[in-house]
């Protein structure tokens, strides 16, 4: 019988294991090199899914193949120390479990690890939305969280929320095991990293990268607990 990992490894992907956002970086395979302002104005917070679709719809249009944006993903740099991180992950799989849970697309990111031997294979699942190519027309997202499977959370686009994804993750995993993970880390950059993270608990470990959204929101929740601790 093979033992479960008592440990579980979440990794966001988008300037966590790449150094840039997978999602902006194909904009360089359109022939102008980026892309124009009409294109960019339909860019409406909390509907990032809508404007990728938008994007590849444009990237269509100017005759940019899904073939030269799978190209152009290639070339994304990995964050320093990542492919030796994975490599410890997989040959330690029997403590950890590891899984990505992104708001990029299924397509991108099996992609860009494919770039790297073996990389792909130490993600049991990979959590975010489901990236289609289909022969002469625009690339495609679907939603992780589509209107008929919603997830109910306030702080989250409709897309995604990755607190829900995760929380899904860990019960499908304890149904299947008949316990929980032990502990679970937490790896990400940003904003929607916060909702994941304060769903842990006390004996889990956030690992937020330096100098992102991430850090940023953590310190402000710790500075508002300290002095509302002060006024009491």
């Amino acid at each position: 019988m093979t033992a479960v990992p008592p440990y579980l490894v979440v990794f966001d992907f988008d300037h966590t294991i790449v150094d840039d956002n997978s999602d902006t970086f194909i904009y360089s395979a359109a022939p102008s090199g980026g892309l124009p302002r009409s294109v960019q104005a339909l860019c409406r917070e909390g509907h990032w899914t809508e404007f990728m679709n938008d994007t590849f719809a444009h990237l269509h249009s100017q005759g940019v193949s899904t073939e030269r944006m799978l190209d152009t993903l290639r070339g994304i740099p990995w964050t320093p120390g990542f492919v030796e991180l994975l490599a410890y992950l997989r040959g330690n799989s029997q403590l950890f479990e590891t899984i990505i849970l992104s708001d990029s697309n299924t397509l991108f990111i099996c992609e860009i690890l494919s770039t790297t031997p073996d990389a792909l294979g130490t993600f049991s699942a990979i959590l975010t939305n489901a990236g289609v190519a289909v022969p002469d027309q625009p690339l495609h997202i679907t939603p992780f969280h589509t209107p008929a499977r919603p997830h109910t959370c306030p702080r989250c686009s409709h897309n995604l929320c990755k607190h829900a994804a995760l929380t899904a993750h860990r019960a499908r995993h304890a149904e299947g095991t008949g316990k929980d993970y032990e502990r679970v880390f937490y790896v990400g950059d940003g904003g929607n990293d916060l909702c994941p993270s304060l769903g842990l608990g006390s004996g889990d470990v956030v690992f937020p990268r330096k100098g992102y959204a991430l850090e940023a929101r953590i310190s402000k929740i710790r500075r508002d607990a300290g002095k509302r601790a002060q006024h009491q």
